[in-house]
């Protein structure tokens, strides 16, 4: 199984939607020789779907758990994967499918003494709550758990907790020849003051690692006070951060600058991998495959969701500054290196 065939297949498969159905299938007819489950997230409605794939080993060595979303970002720039030589390029490419081909490619090419399970999720790009239903299906607390999100050839052993809002603010709606200077009655200005409070202050905060204003909307016409804008964006703690606390606290200060309702789409904790023994060893088996280096992941992963399964490592394929975006790519080297390096593991782990 060649993961740069596999990778393509993958990416015309398209997974941005309300559907990774299409995907699942292609996934099951890889693996029907193995124990497979399949679960819908949503009753009674099948197109969203969930997998398990547990591959038998030989002996009761830790089993290795490999954590993979099927679904990428919306993007309206979807089209076909393109072999650009030394790269592949298309949506998901980097996040995260070519992770998924290069596990496929590992697991296929040789039976291992361990069990490994394979899970496949449906929503990490949108509310992350498949992770937890396919969680359940897993008994084991002392796995070792791989998520293969790009990580730029890192071993990354922590990760930042995220906290999205959505911010509302109300005005009156009347004739734009009525607004004076510092009318409070303007839903936009608010807005704007809450936007830059967030600009200006808010990333001081201690343990806040970045944050991202994402979307603002407002307003009809340029003669017409606005009576209602809303913005959604994100803050990114630190692992370790007590990120519940930090959210009520942020949602009680945009209140007080004006927000007439504040919502929290999105509150996933960060975690931080604390068995320095596994650390070691696992960096030993990659560094025979290349040299590399360990470090915390910005964004949050389904790792989290997972944790408590096992110990938990973010390493794939790509870079995450070559996600969500157009022209998302990864490199063809990176391909036949993780899938070397994942067969390594699986083998020496």
């Amino acid at each position: 199984m060649d993961p740069s065939d596999l990778l393509i297949d993958l990416v015309n498969i398209r997974t941005d939607g309300s559907s990774n159905k299409e995907m699942i299938v292609y996934l099951k007819g890889l693996f029907k020789q193995y124990q497979v489950k399949r679960l819908a997230l949503v009753q009674g409605d099948d197109n969203l779907q969930g997998m398990v794939v547990k591959i038998a080993g030989k002996d009761s060595r830790r089993p290795v758990v490999f954590v993979m979303h099927t679904d990428t970002v919306v993007g309206d720039w979807f089209k076909e994967a393109v072999d650009a030589g030394d790269e592949i390029v298309g949506l998901g490419s980097a996040d995260m499918k070519s992770g998924i081909a290069c596990v496929c490619a590992a697991v296929s090419q040789a039976d291992y003494d361990r069990d490994v399970y394979l899970v496949f999720t449906c929503d990490e790009e949108m509310q992350a709550r498949s992770g937890y239903a396919l969680r359940r299906e897993l008994t084991m607390r002392d796995a070792i758990v791989i998520v293969p999100e790009p990580s730029a050839r890192r071993i990354c052993v922590g990760q930042n907790g995220c906290v999205s809002y959505r911010v509302t603010t109300t005005g009156v709606v009347s004739h734009g020849s009525l607004a004076t200077e510092g009318d409070n009655q303007n839903a936009i200005n608010k807005m704007i003051a809450i936007a830059g409070f967030i600009d200006d202050q808010a990333w001081r905060k201690e343990g806040i690692a970045s944050q991202n204003i994402g979307y603002i909307e407002g307003g009809t016409r340029s003669n017409i006070v606005p009576e209602k804008c809303i913005m959604k964006f994100e803050q990114r703690y630190l692992p370790g951060s007590n990120i519940v606390k930090a959210a009520a606290e942020m949602s009680d200060k945009l209140l007080g600058l004006g927000a007439s309702n504040v919502e929290i789409s999105f509150l996933k904790e960060g975690l931080r991998n604390e068995d320095a023994a596994l650390i070691e060893r696992f960096k030993s088996i990659v560094d025979s495959v290349y040299p590399c280096t360990t470090d915390s992941y910005p964004a949050w992963t389904e790792a989290a969701t997972f944790k408590d399964v096992g110990e938990c490592f973010i390493f794939g394929p790509g870079d995450l500054k070559d996600a969500h975006k157009p022209q998302e790519r990864v490199r063809k080297d990176d391909l036949k290196i993780f899938t070397q390096a994942y067969r390594e593991l699986l083998r020496r782990l």
